[in-house]
């Protein structure tokens, strides 16, 4: 225990190190007041309700009929000052409530003012709690107590506005946070009057811990249910234990009021760590309660604490070990655009598509691949996603849901897939739930590109419904019977064209041939399977020419075979034209090769008719001088096309 000090002792020398005596402690001075100020304002609230209920009942028993023009015109001049009155009145009031309320600015900074003031003044009652229960006060020596004041100041001002602006005073005047101010505001006035200082009761203070969901979701940290359940719960629980620490704290070095002597000396973290060993069964024995009170308090203690923790700790860990990193949000890359992968998400599928999307040969398309499956995924897709974890990330989700949707960050993808189960027994139910899908994605950004897989081409019709769905601006449809279908109907007309498209649509690149003289054709079969269709940008060099003698000039000079070319009219529709011979090429057109990698295609984008006329050999045509700076317009939709219709087929 602490150095005991008589008051006369203190008027001469101030020691906030030594505890007051006995006979000249005045703990019963704070108490007492917050208590007269509590009672008192009670009173007055229920004597105003009183009086009020007494004049309503007695002018509901008055008939104005009966009154006669003077007593009329008397009223008449009494209720105007009164309307006037409350009218201003009324405009305090929704003044203050606009200063307190969490739907404005003003009102927001102010509530998130006053909780971190009041976590402040824990950490100062933190402080003083390493001196004695009650010690002497000498303001021009010691400077806590300015911190205190100030603190209080603030306190109080926010506590008058919220008197101001409830509409039920009765009930604002008993609830917790009141009581709060109560007992913790007016004590550190009466300490200033006394020049005795008495930590008291400002721990209670700790119950603004119950307002930290509140305050977070003001913010904007948290927002989705779970995590304001699971802030709600940790809330409720540093509220219990500072508080109980605090009235721990009280008693223990207080002693019995009876006597105060039977008290022991413990610090602010001692109580919080032994009511936390406690609460959590352990016990080590190290530390307990040696008073009546606190022996008493420890019992009400862990009747409460115990069935809290025992509650509230398995849910927190529950939560906590159910969110993993599927749960979180996706991290946009700089320099690095993406898609969003939704739909039938397995092991096979995701792998099909990422087997060519992600293949070498497209060293031009910088994305990463965002999959959405509506199940956390097994070791398999695991595997996989850990395999191109550079590029894929994988996130538990179901695009019907806005919130997923914003983890994904949709609103700046490129695009976002739709695949379909082509071994699912009833096709109709499929393409039914990834319309439902695309209706989804629409409706939270209308303007993201979406390319869906159908299984029967009848309900392609169902799109078109979708307001914002645009094939204009690149909304496409891969179906799988269609596209069976017309790859027979081709074949008929034009035997082996099906193989090449498939042979086209697939990444294959390098694949060795072990042919001899005698299978030439095996030979040259094996070299066109390995070339894909890739899309790239034409150089302005090509501006003006016409579409034959770009043609000549791709595949006699930069070894590539153009094929179609696609132009994007004033208002964003793209046309596309197969071969145009006569067609005149515009600047910023998009040409569709054959050839075996991006790097190759990349010839037509960097051709300058000026440095590259005598260049014979075509893997000698690089950037030059001329074309540097020039706008680039890669094609990352087309290649997401041809990856989707190639995984389909």
């Amino acid at each position: 225990m602490a150095k005991t000090c008589t008051s006369a002792e203190l008027s001469v020398n101030c020691n906030m190190d030594c505890l007051v005596a006995k006979k000249d402690r005045k703990w019963w001075y704070f108490i007492a007041t917050s208590g007269a100020i509590f009672l008192g304002g009670l009173l007055v609230i229920l004597a105003s309700r009183l009086f009020i209920k007494i004049c309503n009942s007695k002018q509901s028993k008055l008939n104005p009929t009966k009154k006669d023009a003077n007593k009329q015109r008397i009223n008449r001049s009494l209720v105007v000052p009164e309307m006037q009155k409350r009218g201003i009145y009324v405009k305090l009031k929704e003044q203050a409530g606009t200063l307190i309320t969490a739907q404005t600015f003003k009102g927001r900074c102010l509530v998130i003012i006053s909780f971190l003031l009041s976590m402040l003044y824990i950490v100062l009652y933190a402080v003083e709690a390493s001196y004695p229960i009650e010690h002497c006060l000498d303001m021009k020596t010691q400077k806590l107590w300015i911190f205190d004041i100030a603190f209080n100041l603030f306190f109080l001002l926010h506590f008058l506005l919220r008197f101001l602006a409830a509409n039920d005073k009765l009930m604002f005047w008993v609830e917790t946070l009141s009581l709060v101010d109560f007992f913790t505001i007016p004590q550190v006035f009466v300490s200033v009057v006394l020049q005795q200082n008495w930590l008291g009761l400002r721990f209670l203070r700790a119950m603004q811990f119950i307002r930290l969901a509140d305050i977070l979701q003001f913010v904007g940290i948290i927002n989705s249910s779970g995590v304001i359940t699971l802030t709600v719960m940790i809330g409720n629980l540093f509220a219990l234990i500072f508080t109980s620490a605090g009235i721990l704290h009280l008693v223990e070095n207080s002693g019995d009021p009876w006597s105060f002597r039977n008290g022991q000396s413990l610090n602010f973290f001692d109580c919080l760590y032994f009511l936390v060993v406690t609460m959590s069964t352990v016990g080590f024995g190290d530390i307990s309660a040696i008073t009546y009170f606190g022996r008493i308090f420890m019992i009400i203690f862990i009747s409460i604490g115990l069935g809290m923790f025992a509650t509230y700790i398995p849910a927190i860990l529950e939560y906590l070990g159910s969110h993993t990193v599927y749960h979180g949000s996706y991290k946009l890359s700089e320099g690095r655009r993406h898609i969003i992968l939704c739909g039938y998400i397995t092991k096979g599928s995701v792998e099909t598509l990422l087997r060519d999307f992600l293949h070498k040969d497209r060293s031009n398309v910088a994305v990463n691949v965002v999959i959405m499956g509506n199940f956390l995924p097994d070791a398999e897709m695991q595997s996989l996603v850990k395999k191109h974890f550079v590029h894929v990330s994988y996130f538990k989700g179901t695009v019907l849901s806005a919130e997923d949707c914003k983890r994904v960050k949709m609103k700046v993808a490129d695009s976002c897939i739709v695949l379909c189960n082509r071994e699912c027994i009833n096709p109709s139910e499929e393409d039914s739930e990834n319309i439902m899908r695309v209706v989804a994605v629409k409706n939270y950004y209308p303007g993201i590109r979406v390319i869906i897989q159908l299984l029967q081409y009848q309900n392609k019709s169902y799109l078109l419904n979708i307001p914002s769905w645009n094939p204009k601006r690149g909304d496409d449809v891969v179906c799988i019977s269609e596209l069976k279908l017309g790859f027979i109907a081709q074949s008929c007309l034009s035997p082996g064209f099906s193989t090449l498209l498939a042979n086209v649509f697939s990444m294959r690149s390098h694949e060795a041939s072990d042919a001899t003289e005698s299978d030439a054709w095996k030979k040259h079969y094996i070299e066109g399977a390995n070339l894909e269709l890739y899309t790239e940008t034409l150089s302005s060099s090509f501006k003006g020419m016409t579409f034959q003698q770009v043609a000549e000039i791709c595949f006699g000079k930069l070894g590539l075979l153009l094929i179609a070319i696609e132009t994007i009219k004033p208002d964003g529709e793209k046309v596309f034209n197969i071969n145009p011979l006569d067609k005149t090429i515009e600047q910023r057109t998009r040409g569709y090769f054959i050839a075996d990698s991006a790097s190759e295609v990349k010839r037509a984008f960097h051709y300058c008719v000026n440095c590259h006329a005598d260049v014979k050999q075509p893997e000698l045509i690089k950037e030059c001088d001329c074309s540097k700076g020039t706008l680039t317009f890669r094609g990352l939709g087309k290649a997401v096309l041809i990856t989707a219709t190639a995984a389909s087929s």
